[in-house]
């Protein structure tokens, strides 16, 4: 099942950055900036999806550099 998610998941990354080189807003961008956002194509397609990515990323690093402060103030 896990190998099925995978190639449905590349699929759609590679049918969004065909897309997005073609026809997309950033076409004059070129291939490699299209297929950036193929590999993230749900931020791409629900793009309030992206904000909590985002924001869930921005928890993630302030979460480490807290954690990261405590070991240090230890030794």
């Amino acid at each position: 099942m896990k190998p099925f998610i995978i190639s449905i998941y590349c699929v759609l990354a590679l049918i969004t950055a065909i897309y997005q080189a073609v026809w997309g807003t950033q076409a004059w961008r070129g291939l490699a900036y299209a297929i950036g956002q193929g590999l993230v194509w749900p931020a791409f397609w629900f793009p309030s999806l992206g904000s909590i990515i985002g924001g869930l990323i921005w928890i993630i690093i302030i979460v480490f550099l807290l954690i990261l402060g405590l070991f240090m103030r230890k030794s």
